[in-house]
């Protein structure tokens, strides 16, 4: 029980060592875009802020969710070219991938339980007016467990997996809505 701490550092040290920093930089915005959509949404599903007074006004912050999807749709055709040569995969494989893969669905769960603002001044979730369930996001939940196992245990392996997790949840939250 005592080796998977000193494993998990193992691995982080290792992996610190043998990718570049052109692929810290490449996917370092990629979770800061993520993680920074999450905790707007989150912001917002829990009350801290509020939608607008006039249907469809939006606090401050918005941006954030376009920052978000940019993420979204960028991340995943960057780590799924970069399977195509060996040089890009392995300067791209950083300690960040598992990450990448929680934060996105951080940013799905937070996205479908915040509040849809055409419904302004009233208080209604996105999940209780979209056609999909709350089992598609557990499913994105467990997908996004997957991906970070598989980009943890195989960081080459796993930028195919991430990369692919990162255009599913983009089509599943721009499937859920709203639609108005």
């Amino acid at each position: 029980m005592d080796a998977l701490p000193e494993a998990l550092w193992w691995y982080s040290i290792r992996a610190m060592r043998t990718t570049s920093l052109t692929g810290w930089l490449l996917t370092l915005p990629v979770l800061a875009g993520l993680l920074g959509g999450a905790a707007y949404e989150a912001a917002l599903a829990l009350g801290v802020t509020e939608v607008g007074p006039l249907p469809g006004e939006m606090p401050p912050g918005e941006p954030l969710v376009l920052l978000a999807y940019g993420a979204l749709l960028a991340g995943g055709l960057l780590f799924l070219l970069a399977v195509c040569t060996r040089m890009a995969s392995d300067a791209l494989a950083t300690p960040l991938l598992p990450w990448i893969a929680a934060a996105a669905v951080c940013f799905a769960v937070a996205r479908y339980y915040s509040y849809d603002a055409y419904a302004a001044p009233g208080l209604v979730r996105i999940s209780e007016v979209s056609t999909f369930s709350g089992w598609w996001i557990f499913l994105l939940a467990l997908g996004g467990a997957g991906a970070a196992l598989v980009a943890w245990r195989a960081p080459r392996a796993g930028l195919a997996v991430v990369g692919a997790f990162l255009w599913v949840v983009a089509i599943v939250l721009f499937l859920i809505g709203p639609w108005h």
